[in-house]
């Protein structure tokens, strides 16, 4: 409602481009949510996992993927093994 409010008070004559760019946010966080929950489903039943299988699973891009498992090694749900290049996998903690 905040968007809405300013939206109008900057003098927009169409409020609805505000609400559908709301709208899109909370579309954006529910997609999230739903594929974090497949990552957290996906990983349950693996002993280690790599980026390209969350992408693959995901259709998303490297660094998409990578964010994922960055927010779930914060959740401490899993580590990663390895710094960097194709050797890096993570597995459940």
């Amino acid at each position: 409602m905040v968007v809405v409010w300013a939206w109008m008070r900057r003098g927009a004559t169409q409020p609805s481009s505000a609400v559908s760019e709301l709208q899109r946010a909370r579309e954006d966080v529910e997609k999230k949510k739903e594929n974090l929950e497949k990552v957290r489903a996906f990983i349950a039943d693996k002993e280690r996992v790599a980026n390209d299988d969350i992408e693959a699973l995901l259709g998303v891009s490297d660094a998409t993927a990578t964010r994922y498992l960055d927010e779930l090694e914060k959740e401490g749900r899993i580590r990663q093994v390895g710094r960097t290049g194709r050797h890096v996998y993570y597995e459940q903690v």
